[in-house]
């Protein structure tokens, strides 16, 4: 993980991608599952491999009886999930993952893109209504909860809030920036010269920033 594009997708996968491996077979394979309006993803995913993966589309129906399109590529490879596992993302992740804290060896840059590809594949940037101004993360293991936290902060000073929220899938810790300052102040780090990134989060980012320049502006009359 000594790249910026490798940071970021493996934040990303450690967020929203899947690892399956069976020693016994020798058998392993890295599957990343994302809404259909965010399928230029797995495009710049397949980019970056310098591969031609196929990207899958399908109907998935959740508990709730709610009907989305997803698509999803899948990338079978023993060597791929025996790193990925090594740095924490195991099977089952979601509730046993843990990522060594000196991961990036103190490399802000790196850091900070794995935070941007967290944020990309499991976090929410609030459209710009109102001028409400939130981001946050969701995570139900407490080890990665706090890894994200201590990272938010090194990388930007930013303290986010925690919450653990309970709904009829579990509970989750969710990491919170909402006072506007703080908020455009983390988004500024993690979005400063990026090369690989989510444009609809990225454009959601920017609106915000026009409508604060905006307000200061008014202000100043």
């Amino acid at each position: 993980l000594d790249t910026e594009e490798k940071a970021y997708w493996f934040g990303f996968i450690y967020a929203d991608g899947c690892v399956r491996y069976d020693p016994n077979a020798n058998s392993g394979q890295l599957i990343i599952e994302i809404a259909e309006k965010d399928i230029d993803m797995l495009q710049k995913f397949n980019e970056c491999l310098h591969s031609n993966i196929q990207i899958k589309n399908r109907q998935r129906i959740q508990s709730s009886g709610y009907i989305s399109s997803v698509c999803s590529v899948t990338l079978s490879s023993v060597e791929l999930c025996k790193d990925l596992m090594k740095y924490g993302c195991v099977p089952n992740k979601t509730y046993e993952g843990k990522i060594p804290k000196n991961l990036f060896a103190n490399d802000d840059s790196l850091m900070t893109a794995f935070l941007r590809g967290y944020l990309d594949g499991d976090g929410y940037i609030s459209e710009n209504k109102n001028s409400v101004s939130s981001l946050s993360y969701v995570v139900h293991n407490y080890k990665v909860m706090n890894f994200l936290l201590r990272a938010i902060i090194h990388v930007s000073g930013v303290v986010p809030t925690i919450r653990y929220e309970i709904d009829e899938k579990g509970g989750a810790y969710r990491l919170r920036i909402t006072n506007q300052d703080d908020f455009l102040q983390y988004l500024a780090v993690i979005y400063d010269h990026p090369s690989v990134y989510m444009k609809r989060k990225y454009d959601r980012y920017l609106m915000h920033v026009t409508s604060h320049m905006i307000l200061l502006r008014r202000s100043r009359k």
